[in-house]
């Protein structure tokens, strides 16, 4: 009797699940633009999920810099379209990243999906 299977003796692989890391969503993170004044923070998301809050973080990249990331919600629920967040008190002349987020939180452990990480200089 031949089998196609027979010889296999391979256990499939299986991925481990990164505790807290969403994916599925249709988020993405655009450059931001840059001026004397202010920076904007830019990005889509394309969901009909009410239960997501979503926004940005931003964080120094720099040599011997904690990377302390601060998070800026900016808004919850279904959202189809640009997002953006102008902020004037970013530091200049560093090396800084952003990326945008979406959350869903339903067992008080919030999960998060992470939109692309854009590095920038506000240098003006």
């Amino acid at each position: 009797m031949f089998s196609a299977c027979d010889g296999i003796d391979e256990e499939p692989i299986v991925e481990p699940e990164i505790p807290g890391l969403l994916e599925g969503y249709d988020l993405h993170t655009l450059n931001p633009d840059l001026n004397d004044d202010r920076v904007l923070f830019k990005a889509t998301l394309n969901t009909d999920d009410t239960r997501v809050t979503y926004g940005f973080m931003w964080y120094i990249a720099e040599p011997n810099t904690a990377h302390e990331v601060t998070t800026l919600p900016v808004g919850s629920g279904a959202h189809n379209g640009e997002f953006t967040l102008p902020l004037t008190d970013l530091p200049k002349n560093r090396n800084l990243v952003v990326c945008s987020y979406v959350r869903l939180d339903l067992t008080g452990v919030p999960e998060d999906q992470i939109g692309e990480e854009i590095d920038f200089n506000w240098d003006f």
